[in-house]
């Protein structure tokens, strides 16, 4: 083996950036991935923002190490199905991308590829097979010696459950373990992880914030964003003086949610001493396998009844529609939400619409200030398909229903798909006492909205009846 190709076989990041292309164009790698491909730990934990191609190094490293090592096993556990296929269609594509002169090298730098499905591929021929398979979390660590990674590990539910189960699989030979996510608060094991150095000293640990991806970064400032961009005071004026148009547009679709940004963008954990659902609270009640429809799925057949959540806006505050579907068993489960600006009269049309295609049973409306006149109006002109009730905002009803909500959450009786606007709210949720010794729940007091919140309640709660089964009419 010469000199060249014996470092192509060594360091995975020349491998992609030699002979690999990524969207038709060669592989060009950021700096904070050359750091990751190079970092030979046994653990390591990468704490990082959204969006800057770590599934695309995932891909790219287990794709050198099945090509250039025979009979390698890989095991990639993502939140969903539809994220662990990603990986494989993203190994696939840079394996494609390999001239085939290089199946004839020697070394053989492009192996024969053996099979290639949604949840796996493979090199060599047997008995020296390399096998790469990306699963959901929903599914079971498979035991035998491989490297495993976890994928946005600190959205993953039961989290610890399978970080245990990994553990046989590492145990013998060099096979490593790799965790990546996104944070979220300052709970969970992610969190435990990537900050206790003296309970966990065997990791590595790299935190990847935003400035450090140049697709966010002003192309003219990104070696001083590399530089100075943490020292600079405020999330905010960072994003001024360094991030591209995009990343502005992204900041201030957070609407003044600044530790919503700061999670997801800047690699910084949330506090969770003042929160009244937890992080790990509310991911363990994610289901990342329901959909995420744009528009309500008419063609849904719902098992239980469904019930319509409706928190209309004020001032600069956005109407929010949640359909929660309650089972038989008395498990909830968020199918659908949408947020909204749009006139009251077009609001009152697409609520009219949402009933006769959900089919729901009872709709609930913030009756507060400006909705009167619309919750009259839906009892008038609605009330012939489901049951229309109107409730007015009081402390003792958002407090039944924090409380209520909390118990349903901790028994693992509601979920809700991966929707980071409702995620990021509930967790946004305080509880403060008043003047007058009553409890006070809102989410406005960290500068972020509660609107989808109050929804969900209203949807799941209501005044608290039970709605029959009905038949929309007409």
């Amino acid at each position: 083996m010469d000199d060249w190709a014996s470092l192509l076989v060594e360091f995975p990041a020349l491998w992609l950036e030699t002979l690999t292309e990524l969207d038709g164009q060669p592989f060009r790698l950021e700096p904070y991935q050359v750091r990751f491909l190079n970092d030979r730990a046994i653990f390591r934990i990468v704490n990082k923002s959204r969006q800057i191609g770590f599934s695309t190094i995932i891909g790219g490293e287990v794709v050198q190490k099945a090509a250039v090592t025979p009979a390698y096993k890989a095991n990639i556990v993502s939140i969903n199905q539809k994220e662990a296929a990603d990986k494989i269609t993203i190994a696939g594509n840079l394996y494609h991308s390999i001239p085939d002169e290089f199946k004839e090298s020697d070394p053989v730098l492009k192996p024969t590829l053996w099979t290639n499905s949604n949840d796996e591929i493979s090199f060599h021929r047997p008995p020296n097979t390399s096998n790469i398979i990306s699963q959901p979390a929903s599914a079971a660590v498979r035991g035998g010696r491989k490297d495993i990674y976890f994928d946005e590990f600190a959205h993953i539910r039961d989290a610890q459950k399978l970080y245990r189960a990994a553990m046989p699989a590492i145990t013998r030979g060099d096979s490593r373990l790799t965790i990546i996510s996104t944070p979220l608060g300052q709970s969970g094991l992610f969190y435990d992880i990537a900050s206790n150095t003296v309970a966990y000293p065997q990791y590595s640990r790299h935190a990847v914030p935003w400035w450090e991806c140049s697709a966010m970064v002003k192309p003219e400032l990104y070696e001083e964003a590399l530089a100075l961009a943490a020292q600079v005071e405020g999330s905010e004026e960072r994003v001024l003086k360094y991030g591209t148009d995009k990343l502005h547009i992204i900041y201030n679709g957070f609407g003044g949610d600044l530790i919503g940004f700061q999670t997801e963008y800047e690699a910084t954990f949330a506090d969770e001493a003042t929160a009244y659902f937890t992080w790990d609270l509310i991911v363990n009640c994610t289901d990342n396998e329901l959909p995420m429809w744009r528009e309500y799925n008419t063609n849904y057949d719902p098992a239980g009844f469904i019930s319509i959540g409706v928190d209309l806006a004020k001032e600069r505050d956005q109407s929010v529609f949640t359909v929660v579907e309650h089972m038989d068993d008395g498990s909830k489960k968020v199918i659908f939400t949408r947020a909204t600006q749009d006139p009251y009269s077009e609001q009152f049309e697409y609520l009219k619409n949402l009933i006769i295609g959900s089919k729901a049973s009872r709709v609930t409306i913030d009756q507060t200030g400006v909705g009167a006149t619309f919750t009259e109006d839906a009892k008038r002109l609605l009330a012939t398909s489901c049951n229309i009730e109107g409730v007015v905002f009081t402390n003792a009803k958002k407090e039944r229903w924090a409380t209520t909500f909390k118990g349903h959450m901790q028994t693992g009786s509601v979920s809700w798909p991966n929707i980071q606007d409702l995620r990021r709210q509930i967790h946004g949720i305080k509880r403060t006492k008043t003047e007058a010794n009553f409890y006070k729940f809102s989410g406005k007091e960290a500068g972020g909205g509660d609107d989808y919140f109050w929804s969900l309640m209203l949807a799941l709660y209501g005044e608290g009846r039970v709605a029959p089964r009905m038949s929309v009419l007409g």
